[in-house]
């Protein structure tokens, strides 16, 4: 059985939150600037098709459903795919800034 809504939750909902802020943030407060930028050092670092997977849902705030039939995925590809890219910018964020993406 695939996830067939978006109102599944994500594992790392938390974290789905952060990234959206960040890419839609146009006055970025002085905290965020550094793990903003590290993100977007980050994003560069992943394949073609994890950016647009991360661009459909994040920056153009695309349904799953809707990003899985755009990219021929299933909606759980998107899901379990939307989970790795998280943990790896996280980390790869965590590592550019020597801290934490929420700090409280």
């Amino acid at each position: 059985a695939g996830f067939d809504s978006d109102d599944v939750l994500e594992a790392s909902e938390d974290d789905a939150d952060v990234f959206a802020k960040i890419f839609r943030a146009s006055n970025t407060e002085d905290k965020w600037e550094d793990h903003r930028d590290a993100l977007k050092q980050c994003l560069c670092k992943l394949s073609e098709r994890d950016r647009k997977v991360v661009e459909l849902r994040y920056e153009s705030g695309q349904k799953i459903s809707d990003a899985a039939g755009q990219l021929k995925m299933s909606a759980k590809q998107i899901y379990k795919a939307l989970e790795r890219i998280r943990d790896r910018l996280r980390r790869c964020v965590e590592l550019r800034t020597k801290s934490t993406l929420v700090s409280g």
